[in-house]
């Protein structure tokens, strides 16, 4: 008989087959013009939640440190292209209705950096924890530890600037309006994964936490992490084919048409 975290691992392979070959067509179809950040994200994402079941399932029935690592190497590091896709729609934003605003092509530069080392601290932590000494299992539980800090911040600071378009939504692309709403309707199931992410380093030394993805509680790991990913891939999916492809936004050639005919009737 299957235990709880097997059956998570089959409901990972069942509940992402469909949503791969979904978030490659949304790529394709929203692709064609920058920023493609709030697309492609999704398509790492899903594949390492599908990854991430035959793996449990696995580790669940032969368990080895090998196993156990790449575990949760997929399920730390796996959120990560979430946190990315948010970031794109926040340069959906400032792309689309403050292009001529030098201040959001630097604010884009600081967060992507951010975004560059958390990943690192995430990847590192979880091949540190591989070495199995108490001294590499403290290093890897403070670089993870550093790398959901960053993401929390960078977190926090993408919903309140969401917030802020949100506020000025009148002065926006109507498409620009939809990826705020999508991006704020999705935001407190980030944060509820964020939670559980947090909560599983700072309690990574205690033996009955609940907080372990894959040996603490079952119920905890679905509710906190995988339930809350996927409310939030099917929001973004399904807000990036509420807009058209080309969100409305003029192309360069036609931008450079209106532009020279505004300045032949001010002749």
């Amino acid at each position: 008989m299957l235990n709880p975290h097997e059956s998570l691992g089959i409901a990972q392979i069942v509940f992402y087959v469909p949503i791969v070959p979904t978030a490659i067509w949304l790529m394709k179809r929203n692709g064609k013009i920058r920023p493609r950040l709030a697309w492609w994200p999704l398509i790492p994402f899903s594949l390492m939640r599908l990854a991430g079941g035959p793996v449990i399932i696995a580790f669940e029935q032969n368990p080895s440190i090998g196993l156990y690592v790449a575990a949760i190497i997929l399920l730390n590091v796996g959120v990560v292209p979430l946190i990315i896709a948010t970031l794109g729609y926040v340069r959906v934003v400032l792309l689309d209705n403050y292009s001529s605003n030098p201040r959001a092509n630097k604010i884009g530069v600081i967060m992507r950096l951010c975004i560059f080392v958390a990943i690192g601290l995430l990847a590192a932590g979880g091949g540190v924890s591989s070495i199995g000494t108490p001294s590499a299992m403290s290093t890897s539980r403070t670089l993870t530890l550093v790398g959901y800090i960053v993401f929390a911040v960078m977190l926090a600071v993408l919903i309140s600037m969401m917030a802020f378009f949100w506020r000025k939504k009148q002065t926006l692309l109507p498409s620009s309006q939809t990826v705020l709403r999508g991006g704020l309707l999705a935001s407190p199931f980030l944060i509820i994964r964020t939670v559980f992410g947090l909560l599983e380093v700072v309690l990574q030394n205690s033996a009955t936490s609940p907080f372990n993805p894959i040996e603490g509680n079952a119920v905890a790991f679905a509710l906190m992490a995988l339930l809350p990913e996927y409310i939030v891939v099917l929001t973004y999916i399904y807000t990036g084919f509420s807009i058209p492809p080309d969100r409305g936004v003029p192309s360069a050639l036609e931008a450079e048409r209106v532009t020279q005919v505004a300045d032949k009737s001010n002749v």
